[in-house]
């Protein structure tokens, strides 16, 4: 779950860095939480996480189809007139992330890793 939590800071992160070097140029970019969509995700963790998930509980998790709502949302609306470029959206709302998420070091640091191992200048 920690990786998980990483791996969606990163991707906020990387959405805010694509917002801020190229929207000037025509980019919009956004990061967004489908939410907890019943998929079988659970199942690589094993133990008490996936049979808490794969029990009665799971039923209360939004359909795959709802968590891809704002997903759809974003690829066919307009930037800047129906959602704002560089945020972070949840159910098609503007959503406040942690405080990490808005660290512009960290942001930094994250863009330049990603360049130097992909390979991109």
């Amino acid at each position: 779950m920690r990786a998980y939590a990483k791996a969606k800071l990163m991707n906020f992160l990387l959405a805010k860095g694509l917002h801020q070097r190229f929207h000037e140029v025509g980019l919009s970019a956004a990061a967004f939480h489908p939410g907890v969509v019943r998929t079988s995700f659970s199942t690589e963790f094993g133990g008490t996480l996936n049979l808490a998930y794969t029990s009665l509980v799971k039923h209360l998790f939004r359909s795959p189809v709802k968590g891809a709502e704002t997903l759809v949302w974003l690829a066919t609306t307009t930037p800047g007139s129906d959602w704002q470029s560089g945020a972070f959206y949840k159910d098609k709302k503007i959503f406040r992330a942690g405080k990490q998420a808005y660290d512009r070091d960290l942001a930094t640091d994250l863009w330049e890793l990603s360049a130097k191992l992909t390979g991109i200048a």
